[in-house]
């Protein structure tokens, strides 16, 4: 399936909706530092601050865009094996996730007021290590740190990505059982999210990567429908802005009575993957989401700021118990900022520029020993260089 849309603006677009979803997951992590009495008592301003989970839905369903177009889109119609596409997202989250979890244990090691125990800290470094977190707070969550909880959603993303990967290899010369599968796949997993929710405990099911999965399929399903959708201009434009238009209303809705679980997030999700197709189709003209420039740069940073803020946010609330709040927002925000820059820019422009290095086209079939001979530092022949 090749890719007719413009790369540079379907990047823009995502950059903007993952701009606006970093900020609610944000909100959503400031009960650690600001009072949340006012939050509570005041129903249109709590979906603000506590929207987190939609965010996440946000995140999923455009990780699952971009999934399905990089393991789909090549000029030979030959696409990545699971272990590539897996081996490509660990080297794409892992780095900025491996020097926060070195951070925070050795903050540990030191700092007096961290109250973790050793074992807490193995078994919350491993899960969080081999992508099982999610897996971890199902089992024990009051053995995991909390100040790494964020990282289920890490976790899940990895696991739809195998899944969704092995799913695409296994249908790849077979196009329409693929969008098929996808289809009847987002409905199994919509109606077991129903089903949980109305049986289980809350917090299992909010890390059940089951329950959580949907909107990762749907994104994929929607970037397998693109090359297949036909051409109406004014369509795809008039979709887009009514969208964007909704997207306000449909987050309200999710929040109120836990529908987030029920018809609220799965309006969500439809609506996301609905809008990057409609952005992705539409004249060159509507491709550009206007937004102010900060909000793209945040969408730029969103995996950077999504890692480092809640250790942060954490390690300032022990540090400052007696501070007025509104000092600790502006240290834990700033402290943040410094971090996610840093590492954005030691370590996210690095990982941007070897993904994207012409070694992983020769990758299609998941030959992983011809690129461990053409990564930098190997000559040809395989010896140092």
């Amino acid at each position: 399936m090749s890719d007719p849309t413009h790369p540079a603006a379907r990047v823009r677009a995502l950059d903007g909706l993952r701009g606006f979803a970093i900020i609610l997951v944000v909100l959503s992590h400031g009960w650690t530092l600001w009072p949340t009495s006012f939050i509570t008592a005041h129903r249109w301003v709590e979906p603000i601050f506590n929207s987190g989970d939609s965010a996440v839905t946000i995140f999923l369903v455009a990780s699952g865009f971009l999934l399905f177009r990089a393991i789909a889109a090549s000029e030979s119609k030959a696409q990545m094996g699971p272990l590539t596409v897996a081996v490509r997202r660990i080297v794409r989250v892992g780095p900025a996730m491996w020097v926060v979890l070195l951070a925070v244990m050795v903050v540990a090691a030191i700092d007096v007021t961290d109250a973790e125990t050793k074992q807490t800290n193995r078994e919350s470094l491993w899960h969080a290590l081999t992508y099982t977190y999610n897996w971890l707070v199902q089992e024990n969550l009051t053995g995991t740190r909390m100040d790494l909880g964020h990282l289920w959603y890490v976790s899940v993303d990895m696991q739809a990505v195998v899944i969704v990967a092995v799913i695409a290899f296994i249908l790849r010369h077979r196009p329409t059982a693929l969008l098929g599968t996808l289809s009847v796949l987002f409905v199994v997993l919509v109606m077991w999210r129903f089903h949980a929710y109305s049986v289980e405990n809350i917090y299992i099911v909010l890390n059940r990567t089951t329950v959580r999965m949907d909107p990762f399929v749907i994104g994929a399903l929607a970037s397998a429908l693109v090359p297949r959708l036909p051409p109406a201009d004014k369509v795809y434009r008039y979709g887009a802005l009514t969208c964007m238009a909704l997207m306000a209303p449909v987050l309200f809705w999710c929040f109120r009575d836990a529908s987030y679980l029920r018809w609220g997030g799965t309006v969500l999700e439809v609506l996301v993957a609905v809008l990057l197709v409609c952005v992705a189709l539409a004249p060159q003209r509507t491709r550009r989401i206007r937004g102010s420039g900060a909000l793209l740069a945040l969408g730029r940073m969103s995996l950077v700021i999504y890692i480092w803020h809640f250790p942060i946010f954490h390690f300032v609330s022990r540090h400052t118990y007696d501070w007025d709040w509104l000092w600790k927002v502006v240290v834990a925000v700033a402290a943040t900022a410094v971090f996610s820059w840093v590492s954005q820019v030691v370590i996210e422009r690095r990982v941007t520029r070897l993904l994207a290095r012409p070694e992983w086209d020769g990758l299609r079939a998941g030959d992983l020993k011809t690129l461990a001979k053409r990564l930098p530092g190997r000559t040809p022949t395989g010896t140092p260089g």
